[in-house]
């Protein structure tokens, strides 16, 4: 019986790690493919991370788990910069990007709309600070909006609005990719000086769409000075399966009392 929990246990945490993210773009090759666009703003042509396929495709891509990319928190007291890198997609005049509070999914506070995919969104960046208060400031206004937790997701809206958190949207899909900077890839977004990718930033893909065609291109962010807060899974793994052994234990313990 341990054995097969544990064995259920690994089998799912296999699965939920796992994002398929179609390697052609627009699921006929008609837009442009989700790695494509990553190599084109890095220096050199070539991007160390891999952005597409998973399990459909045979290969691995670099995306942190889906349990790891639901909340986050800032690592800047100066607050956390999202540059809008692209946005190819039918609902691109009423795509809506923003974050919400971790403790209400309802209170959120907006920062890019349907009208900044004009060229591309090239030049669009915005700066969101959460105050110790929980007061949410965008480029240094005050918002109205107050956040319970200092923790937040993100969120892409259209006709539905899609959460950072799986569990949230309808039969819990998946509608956004986390990947991490490396330290080493410079990149260059339309409208902005060359930076390097650092380890505390992070590109957002989302498929706006639940049921869509999982190219992952329909809006594509830069956000920095945020970290996931989840806890990561290794960690999980092992209370789980300490608890397991645990439990294993105090049953040797009474079948050999008995």
């Amino acid at each position: 019986i341990l054995l097969g929990a544990l064995f259920a246990v690994f089998f799912m945490t296999g699965s939920a790690m796992a994002i398929y993210i179609n390697p052609i773009g627009g699921g006929n090759g008609s837009e442009t493919d989700l790695q494509t666009i990553i190599d084109d703003i890095t220096t050199g042509g070539v991007s160390s991370v891999d952005f597409v396929s998973d399990t459909v495709g045979g290969e691995e891509n670099d995306a942190i788990s889906d349990e790891e990319d639901s909340y986050w928190t800032m690592t800047s007291a100066g607050g956390s910069v999202a540059t809008f890198i692209i946005e190819i997609a039918g609902y691109q005049n009423i795509n809506n990007f923003g974050i919400y509070d971790s403790a209400d999914s309802g209170n959120y506070v907006q920062l890019f709309s349907g009208s900044d995919h004009a060229n591309n969104g090239a030049d669009s960046a915005v700066t969101v600070t959460i105050l110790g208060d929980g007061s949410v400031e965008v480029d240094g206004v005050d918002t109205g909006v107050d956040f319970a937790e200092s923790s937040f997701g993100y969120y892409l809206s259209n006709n539905t609005t899609y959460y950072s958190d799986s569990s949230l949207n309808a039969n819990g899909s998946d509608q956004m990719a986390a990947f991490q900077g490396n330290n080493s890839d410079e990149i260059t977004i339309p409208g902005f000086a060359a930076r390097t990718w650092e380890d505390d930033a992070f590109i957002l893909v989302w498929e706006d769409v639940n049921g869509g065609d999982r190219d992952f291109n329909d809006m594509v962010l830069l956000v920095e000075s945020v970290q996931p807060t989840a806890t990561p899974e290794p960690a999980t793994m092992f209370l789980l399966g300490a608890g397991l052994l645990g439990m294993a234990g105090a049953g040797r313990k009474k079948i050999l009392k008995k």
